[in-house]
């Protein structure tokens, strides 16, 4: 199962402050910054908390609008599960964080749509 959100936390400066902010919020003890040039910037962050990977890094669809940055969330947790852990630990912590929030649905498809939570 995977999920993509577009996300801002109006205070963070750049990708590494608003990573460092995700991954507290979260829980993550451990998270790395890696280079690709498969990311806008050729940067992202990533963690795994409890066999579910995060990703952070600059949002570079025009659907994000004001929101700068993007985290795709993976794991093989069913269905029912995964849902439930995105709402209940990452939504509802990065909310507290101060974050505005968007889930992208179909990704990179021409049916994607953005919903704002």
């Amino acid at each position: 199962m995977y999920a993509d959100l577009f996300f801002d936390i109006p205070d963070a400066r750049d990708l590494v402050e608003a990573s460092i902010r995700v991954f507290g919020a979260l829980g993550a003890k451990n998270y790395e910054q890696r280079d690709s040039s498969s990311y806008l910037g050729g940067l992202y962050f990533m963690a795994e908390i409890e066999g579910v990977q995060i990703e952070i890094a600059l949002a570079d669809d025009e659907e994000a609008g004001d929101l700068r940055f993007w985290l795709s969330v993976e794991s093989s947790l069913a269905h029912d599960v995964f849902e439930q852990v995105l709402d209940q630990r990452v939504i509802e912590n990065l909310r507290g964080a101060g974050a505005r929030l968007a889930r992208v649905h179909d990704f990179g498809k021409n049916t994607m749509r953005v919903v704002a939570y």
